[in-house]
């Protein structure tokens, strides 16, 4: 397996049997590793080697999937109380907007990253959160 010295971070290499050894990813603090594989209950698709010194907080799957269900909940919240800001949407009851907000994924943009371009398909509304195009 190739590794690569760079600094004291957590380097992600493919398993050998499946590709040539390869850099995927670098990894670090409070960055997660291993929670795809834990989320599809699918076994571990790579080898995660240590660059170095490194320290890293164990997180069982029954406290994982605690946290997840957590997260979703106050992520729910946090798109139904956008959703109710927005003027069409204000005299929508409360189960309408929840199940909306389900449905709603936020995405994040870099300056200059296009959202959408001229002649794109038009299935989709973007209600911005934060910041301004």
């Amino acid at each position: 397996m190739k590794k690569e010295k760079l600094d004291d971070r957590v380097i992600l290499d493919e398993d050998e049997d499946k590709a040539k050894d390869r850099l995927i990813a670098i990894r670090e603090a409070p960055d997660m590793i291993g929670e795809a594989a834990l989320k599809s209950k699918a076994i571990r698709g790579a080898d995660v080697v240590a660059n170095g010194y490194c320290q890293a907080l164990l997180l069982y799957k029954r406290d994982f999937d605690q946290a997840i269900t957590i997260y979703t909940i106050k992520l729910r919240k946090e798109k139904k109380q956008l959703l109710n800001h927005v003027d069409i949407l204000k005299d929508w009851n409360s189960t309408k907007l929840g199940s909306y907000g389900d449905s709603v994924t936020f995405i994040s943009y870099k300056k200059g990253q296009t959202i959408y371009s001229l002649g794109d398909a038009s299935e989709n509304v973007f209600i911005v959160k934060k910041g301004k195009v």
